[in-house]
């Protein structure tokens, strides 16, 4: 009984270890994208790399803000991420009750294409509703939401 109990709580942290450690390196492109935002520009391609840059760049930020419109990015970002969740949150529960409690001719079909539609690639369905609204001169939000609409 008590040999149990160890291997478990042997085999629990060598788990946790282990997924610790995916979880680093999984992240190191994170931490490298994040050092290298704060390095001059001179800074980014010394041999061997610094991890840590000796001074740290915050106008870098400052001077992307300035460039580009980055917080528009952002609020559009947002918006389409909110529009989308709440439009999966209506629709998806009503399409799984059908599915899950309704008989009706055709069901296995139409539950086939709407599995093969959920493999196509999201990129792909993205660029080609995006494209199709800024050629037919349609408000591009539509384009862009068209994914979950």
């Amino acid at each position: 009984m008590m040999r149990a109990k160890s291997n478990r709580i042997i085999v629990t942290a060598f788990s946790y270890l282990m997924m610790t450690l995916l979880a680093l390196i999984i992240m190191i492109p994170l931490f490298w994208m994040l050092s290298t935002s704060l390095k001059g520009r001179w800074d980014i391609f010394t041999w061997p790399p610094q991890w840590i840059p000796e001074t740290f760049h915050w106008e870098n930020y400052k001077e992307a803000f300035t460039l580009y419109p980055l917080g528009r990015f952002m609020l559009n970002t947002a918006f389409l991420a909110v529009v989308n969740v709440l439009f999966g949150l209506f629709t998806v529960p009503l399409v799984a009750y059908g599915f899950a409690r309704l008989r009706f001719p055709g069901k296995n079909t139409l539950f086939l294409i709407v599995l093969g539609t959920m493999m196509i690639p999201a990129r792909a369905v993205h660029e080609d509703h995006a494209a199709g609204s800024r050629r037919s001169g349609q408000n591009r939000w539509r384009g862009y939401l068209g994914n979950s609409l």
